[in-house]
């Protein structure tokens, strides 16, 4: 396929989407966002990349894992894009997970030995940190589509049909036509492609929602002036994060199997908040200060993530990226679009 064809449609308004836009900016690309029927992922999740340990030669998970961290940082260190903050997350845990962690990281820290985290920490002993890069989803999307030049459209696709070598995508407000469709719709992937190969139905079939709950403060600064770069304390299972050219701090957040909805477990993140709060050395503002948010992510069938053509013409799909998405998308947006470039 040459640059001359017009017709490529994305379906999809996460980071996945915005990602492929980004790389295939030389061709011309139409999104197709159901966001407003259809909460994305992207915009309700903590949105961290951060290897934590993770090292190639393990398993196949854990070198896509790195192949796409090293991807991602690619991307960042050439387009420095907005939208993209570098900070550390710093993994804590206490002599009763001793044994736990160390077998991830065998060389450690003391936090009694960094004035930073011994003034904000307590009951906690050792700790590793990690370089972490805290994302905008809203500032990341806008600097990859206006990079894209794509068009976005707002619509709920229903149904998608070939009929020759012409695609067919029935919307609630119209029909679209594509010479080209690339799924990056998360769990929504499942009621498109009925028609689909069996191997990707097989994976389908053995996908997870899974939710997330978190809970947001907005202008951080007001209660903590003296920090000056984004952090994570990842202390056991719970993270507090705070975002620093977002002014915001995160707490959170859960990983549920199995669960799809849409309104956050407000009983359950007091729970968090206060488990939270208990390994901290100053006092967080009152539970009722903060926004509850859940997120559902799209677990791929033995965790690993799914990127390429899901029939005998030109559909693609990329999906089941699950915590991964904000490096994921970034692998499978390179390999897709040389992909389709090559057709």
């Amino acid at each position: 396929m040459g640059k001359e064809t017009k017709n490529i449609v994305i379906v999809g308004d996460g980071v996945a989407a915005w990602a492929l836009a980004f790389y295939l900016r030389e061709f011309s690309v139409k999104i197709i966002s159901g966001a407003k029927h259809n909460h994305t992922c992207s915009f309700n999740s903590t949105s961290i990349n951060c290897l934590r340990g993770t090292e190639r030669g393990v398993s196949s998970l854990g070198d896509l894992i790195c192949d796409s961290m090293d991807e991602f940082e690619n991307f960042f260190q050439t387009h420095s894009p907005k939208g993209v903050d570098l900070g550390y997350e710093y993994q804590i845990w206490n002599e009763l997970d001793h044994d736990k962690w160390v077998r991830r990281y065998p060389e450690f820290l003391q936090v009694q030995n960094d004035s930073f985290l011994s003034q904000h920490i307590k009951r906690n002993s050792f700790y590793v940190p990690n370089t972490a890069y805290f994302i905008n989803p809203q500032e990341l999307r806008k600097w990859l589509l206006d990079h894209s030049h794509a068009q976005v459209q707002s619509d709920f696709i229903t149904e998608i049909s070939l009929n020759k070598n012409e695609y067919t995508l029935n919307g609630l407000n119209g029909d679209y036509q594509a010479d080209m469709v690339v799924l990056a719709c998360g769990f929504q992937t499942r009621f498109l492609t009925p028609n689909t190969d069996e191997s990707f139905a097989y994976y389908l079939d053995h996908c997870k929602p899974v939710v997330g709950d978190y809970l947001e403060l907005s202008h951080a600064r007001d209660h903590f002036p003296k920090w000056q770069e984004s952090f994570n304390f990842a202390v056991g299972k719970y993270h507090f994060i705070y975002r620093h050219a977002e002014n915001k701090i995160h707490i959170g957040s859960t990983s549920l199997n199995l669960e799809s909805r849409e309104l956050a477990d407000k009983d359950l993140l007091r729970k968090i908040y206060h488990d939270v709060s208990a390994q901290l050395n100053f006092e967080l503002p009152i539970f009722e200060s903060f926004s509850a948010h859940c997120g559902v992510r799209h677990k791929g069938h033995k965790r690993l993530p799914f990127w390429g053509k899901i029939d005998d013409h030109k559909l693609f799909s990329v999906c089941g990226l699950y915590k991964n998405g904000f490096s994921f998308s970034f692998l499978a947006a390179k390999e897709l679009a040389r992909e389709i470039s090559e057709l």
